[in-house]
């Protein structure tokens, strides 16, 4: 016996089936508009309200060659970004290991040298200066070619995670300049000759071919960062507290029984058990159900394990795994593709 033959098709001739089902399309309607503004009032909330500041000093050892670093670092090889206050700054984070981060390095050494030129017409101080956001990696690996990577024609140099100096103590670098504080790199800012950031690539391939960032930096170059005011990028020290990741992480748990990727399941999930629970008995009398159905809280409660148990293996790959798609660029090239 197929498929279709065990199907009871007087189902669509009894009422109640019907009337389940307008009951899930209200429902459908109603959580669709109430979860979206709901999602629109979060983005509003979590987005960061700082108001945009120069950036803090930032204190790292540089690779102290002769002729590229040693004209911007002490006597001791290290490097203060306040020192360079005044000219106009690209700050690059990256990595020896970090492949996206070489198709940064390579656009900025393409076009370094005009970038010179035009800052010295110009009568502007102009640095390129690479950061180096791994630090398990150190500084000799750093000053080691290899591979597809070369060390930078600009000054590099390695950072530590209390590089930033804040008037409350230190903090990290790569957390306050990249995007919601991930940490992810490449990332590249422009930095004015106020110290403010006024331009930010989060990849080494962007999609408008590096024109929004080229045009940028000869904006800051010929016209002042004051051109760029509406420009500027607020930074701030992200939240690291426990409590607060645990309560986000508890929220975000239940909006996602609500977010617009439930929606398609909602009717056929709601009318299937409405419509069940109102022919139950007669469908254990036909011997075509054994028994009742389990009540809501034990069908949530497996719901919400299946979840957890799919979650869970999915945050144990991505943890094993997630090292080695950074350093092989794996994940920049599978984004690209979705």
């Amino acid at each position: 016996m197929g498929v279709l033959d065990q199907a009871d098709w007087a189902t669509f001739k009894r009422a109640e089936t019907w009337k389940a089902l307008g009951i899930a399309a209200v429902l459908f309607g109603t959580i669709a508009f109430a979860s979206l503004s709901l999602f629109g009032s979060l983005d509003a909330l979590f987005q960061s309200d700082a108001e945009p500041e120069p950036v803090p000093d930032v204190i790292f050892q540089s690779v102290n060659r002769t002729g590229i670093e040693d004209s911007i670092a002490n006597e001791t090889g290290w490097l203060h970004l306040s020192d360079l206050r005044g000219d106009v700054i690209i700050l690059d984070f990256m990595a020896h290991d970090c492949s996206n981060c070489h198709k940064v390095q390579a656009h900025l050494e393409a076009e370094m040298q005009g970038w010179k030129d035009l800052a010295a017409a110009n009568g502007v101080g102009f640095h390129i200066i690479a950061y180096g956001a791994w630090y398990n990696e150190d500084l000799a690996y750093l000053n080691t070619s290899g591979g597809a990577y070369t060390v930078p024609t600009y000054p590099t140099g390695i950072g530590s995670p209390d590089a930033a100096v804040l008037p409350n103590g230190t903090a990290d670098p790569v957390r306050l300049f990249t995007a919601s504080g991930t940490g992810s790199i490449p990332v590249v800012v422009i930095i004015d000759e106020s110290g403010y950031i006024v331009h930010r690539q989060n990849t080494g391939t962007p999609t408008d071919g590096w024109g929004g960032f080229d045009a940028a930096v000869e904006q800051v170059i010929v016209d002042g960062g004051s051109t760029m005011v509406d420009e500027r990028i607020a930074w701030t020290e992200p939240e690291t507290s426990l409590t607060a990741v645990f309560v986000l992480g508890a929220l975000l748990s239940i909006l996602v029984y609500f977010s617009p990727c439930a929606f398609p399941v909602l009717p056929g999930f709601i009318s299937y058990y409405l419509s069940l629970g109102a022919r139950e008995d007669e469908l254990i009398a036909e011997e075509k159900l054994k028994s009742r159905m389990p009540n809501s809280a034990v069908i949530g409660l497996l719901a919400g394990l299946g979840m957890l148990t799919f979650f869970l293996i999915i945050g144990l790959v991505a943890a094993v795994m997630g090292e080695a798609f950074a350093r092989s660029g794996l994940i920049h090239y599978i984004a690209i593709a979705v």
